[in-house]
């Protein structure tokens, strides 16, 4: 949005002092007008996307400070992962990377929430998730020389391999943040369900225990890995670690706005692709500029009509992979 904001800033101001130098004043006033907003809204933009702040007003100045820096690596590694998942070329592990990185978007929401539990998440954001992004970046190095010898391929494997279980490690680093708060929840169960018993309020017959319901989960759970699975919408097919059954790359956490981002690109590209405002949405610079200097040719508009129809009907897998910044 920023980058949308900035070419249109310059597209306007550009229009603005041909206009009032010419036959046009009071039109070219207006677009110098409509330039200086839209300059002002790509700088707000930016400085509101510089990244995201934990509120540790709670905390001691020590605990913040300490707090604050843990959550900025936990970030930075995030990104280091979700550069190489979207760089490297081996499906298989793009995949697993994919399931991480929706393991660690869970953790740092809640860390968010809960910014006094950062320091409980420690060993999550200084080894495990560090490691995780080392060991990307690795297979993404050995991936870029392109050697296929048999020492180099032992290693990718082995790679693979460690990374294979991080989602797993994650999820129980995650219960171990978390566990303050589950006791507390369990507490406050015990003392309501006793509360209840002695009110003279019985569990209805009809419904199932505990156990039974323990029972009914793990059951449950049995079926789900039979079943063939896929998230909800269209997309290149996956498969889980189990080999049964399939499932989208697109993170649940995220898709909602890889579809809101792809429309939004796909309208730019169709009614505003002949003056480059797909480019430049999409931080293509240059290539939006190119678009301005021959907007006159009528060519930039076809081009990005059929973009803006590609864009449109693409599967939501392949604009997450290509397109989604």
């Amino acid at each position: 949005m920023r980058n949308l904001y900035i070419g249109l800033g310059v597209l306007f101001l550009g229009a603005g002092i041909f206009w009032v130098s010419g036959e046009y004043p009071r039109l070219g006033m207006a677009a110098l007008f409509a330039g200086g907003w839209s300059l002002v809204q790509g700088v707000r933009a930016g400085r509101e996307s510089e990244g995201r702040r934990l509120r540790t007003e709670e905390l001691s100045t020590e605990q913040a400070r300490a707090a604050e820096a843990s959550w900025q690596k936990a970030l930075a590694d995030y990104d280091r992962i979700e550069t190489v998942r979207r760089q490297i070329h081996d499906v298989e592990l793009s995949r697993q990377l994919t399931a991480i990185q929706q393991e660690s978007a869970c953790m740092l929401n809640y860390l968010e929430k809960h910014p006094d539990r950062v320091s409980v998440a420690r060993r999550f954001i200084d080894y495990y998730q560090d490691r995780a992004a080392s060991l990307s970046e690795e297979f993404h190095e050995l991936e870029q020389t392109r050697l296929e010898t048999e020492q180099v391929r032992q290693v990718r494997t082995r790679l693979k391999e460690t990374l294979a279980a991080f989602d797993e490690a994650y999820a129980a680093e995650f219960e171990k943040v978390m566990g303050a708060q589950l006791m507390d929840m369990d507490a406050e169960m015990t003392v309501m369900q006793r509360h209840l018993e002695s009110e003279g309020i019985a569990d209805d017959p009809g419904r199932p225990q505990p156990q039974a319901r323990t029972q009914q989960k793990a059951q449950a759970k049995r079926l789900r890995q039979d079943i063939p699975f896929m998230a909800a919408g269209n997309g290149r097919l996956g498969r889980n670690k189990s080999g049964k059954g399939s499932y989208s790359i697109v993170p649940p956490a995220v898709r909602g706005e890889v579809i809101k981002e792809k429309i939004i690109l796909s309208l730019l590209a169709i009614f505003l692709g002949c003056i480059g405002a797909h480019k430049f949405y999409r931080g293509k610079t240059l290539a939006g500029i190119l678009y301005l200097v021959f907007f006159w040719t009528f060519l930039p508009g076809f081009i990005g009509f059929i973009e803006g129809v590609r864009y449109l009907f693409m599967p939501v897998d392949d604009f997450y992979e290509k397109y989604y910044r």
